[in-house]
Protein backbone atom coordinates (compact mmCIF):
# COMPACT_ATOMS: atom_id res chain seq x y z
CA UNK A 1 0.00 0.00 0.00
CA UNK A 2 1.20 3.01 -1.11
CA UNK A 3 0.66 6.44 1.71
CA UNK A 4 -1.10 9.10 0.73
CA UNK A 5 1.67 12.07 1.27
CA UNK A 6 -0.62 14.90 0.02
CA UNK A 7 0.29 18.41 1.58
CA UNK A 8 3.41 17.05 4.05
CA UNK A 9 6.20 18.72 3.18
CA UNK A 10 9.97 16.55 3.34
CA UNK A 11 12.76 17.86 3.52
CA UNK A 12 15.55 15.87 1.94
CA UNK A 13 19.55 16.36 1.76
CA UNK A 14 21.64 14.76 -0.60
CA UNK A 15 18.67 15.13 -2.98
CA UNK A 16 20.11 15.06 -5.95
CA UNK A 17 21.76 11.63 -6.39
CA UNK A 18 21.98 8.03 -4.86
CA UNK A 19 19.80 7.37 -2.18
CA UNK A 20 18.87 10.84 -1.97
CA UNK A 21 17.42 11.02 -5.29
CA UNK A 22 15.49 8.19 -5.10
CA UNK A 23 13.93 8.81 -1.73
CA UNK A 24 13.01 12.16 -3.16
CA UNK A 25 11.32 10.13 -6.45
CA UNK A 26 9.42 8.28 -4.45
CA UNK A 27 7.95 11.39 -1.48
CA UNK A 28 6.99 12.94 -4.98
CA UNK A 29 5.07 9.58 -6.85
CA UNK A 30 2.95 10.03 -3.32
CA UNK A 31 2.02 13.12 -3.31
CA UNK A 32 4.42 15.07 -1.07
CA UNK A 33 5.70 18.51 -1.36
CA UNK A 34 9.62 18.70 -1.31
CA UNK A 35 12.57 20.72 -0.59
CA UNK A 36 15.50 18.67 -2.72
CA UNK A 37 18.48 19.94 -0.80
CA UNK A 38 22.06 19.26 -1.97
CA UNK A 39 25.76 21.35 -1.54
CA UNK A 40 25.07 22.42 -5.46
CA UNK A 41 22.13 24.84 -5.76
CA UNK A 42 22.70 23.95 -9.31
CA UNK A 43 22.16 20.46 -8.75
CA UNK A 44 19.28 20.47 -6.66
CA UNK A 45 17.27 22.75 -9.48
CA UNK A 46 18.22 19.97 -12.31
CA UNK A 47 16.21 17.46 -9.58
CA UNK A 48 13.58 19.65 -9.85
CA UNK A 49 13.60 20.94 -12.96
CA UNK A 50 13.14 16.53 -14.24
CA UNK A 51 9.95 16.23 -11.51
CA UNK A 52 8.39 18.83 -13.75
CA UNK A 53 9.25 21.58 -11.14
CA UNK A 54 5.68 20.90 -9.16
CA UNK A 55 5.70 20.35 -5.79
CA UNK A 56 9.47 20.42 -5.26
CA UNK A 57 11.79 23.57 -4.53
CA UNK A 58 15.69 23.67 -4.50
CA UNK A 59 17.59 24.72 -1.47
CA UNK A 60 21.32 24.72 -1.51
CA UNK A 61 23.26 23.47 1.84
CA UNK A 62 26.16 21.83 2.88
CA UNK A 63 25.48 19.94 5.81
CA UNK A 64 29.04 19.29 6.98
CA UNK A 65 29.55 22.77 7.02
CA UNK A 66 29.30 24.90 9.85
CA UNK A 67 29.33 28.35 8.22
CA UNK A 68 25.77 30.18 8.12
CA UNK A 69 24.90 32.80 5.35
Amino acid sequence: MMPNLTNHVIFVTGANRGQGRAIVQYLHENGAIVAVSARNLHDAEKVTSELGNRNTFAVQLDVTSEEVG
